[in-house]
C-alpha cells in the first residue's frame, strides 16, 4: 500500500515523526498495562467536559486598539511636552514611559 504525501513538510521528517508517535504510544500502553490503568471514552468525555467547564477557560477577553495612522510632524505630542516636566518628579520609575525609550 502507498499513499502520496501531499505537504511541503519533508517525507523523511514526517514517517519519522510518524515513528516517534508510535514508539511514544506503545510506551504508554505497556506502562498502562503494567500498572493496570485503563480509561473509558466515557471517562475522556467526562474529562473534556470538566477541563471545558473551568473559569478560566469560559471567559476570553480581547483587548482591541484601532491603529491610527498619523503623518510626521516637526510639532511635539502632548506628552513629549509634558514629559520633561514630569520626569524629575518621578525618578523611581527608572525611564518607565519614557517617550524616548518606548
Amino acid at each position: 500500500m502507498t499513499s502520496a504525501i501531499t505537504s511541503a513538510e519533508d517525507p523523511t521528517q514526517l514517517y519519522s515523526d510518524a515513528l516517534t508517535q508510535l514508539q511514544e504510544n506503545l510506551t504508554l500502553q505497556q506502562y498502562a498495562d503494567q500498572h493496570n490503568i485503563s480509561v473509558t471514552d466515557a471517562d475522556v468525555d467526562a474529562q473534556i467536559v470538566k477541563d471545558g467547564t473551568l473559569p478560566e477557560l469560559r471567559h476570553v477577553m480581547v483587548i482591541g486598539v484601532v491603529a491610527a495612522v498619523t503623518a510626521p510632524s516637526v510639532v511635539p505630542t502632548s506628552t513629549q511636552l509634558t514629559w520633561p516636566r514630569l520626569r524629575p518628579a518621578l525618578p523611581k520609575f527608572n525611564n518607565v514611559g519614557d517617550p524616548k525609550v518606548g
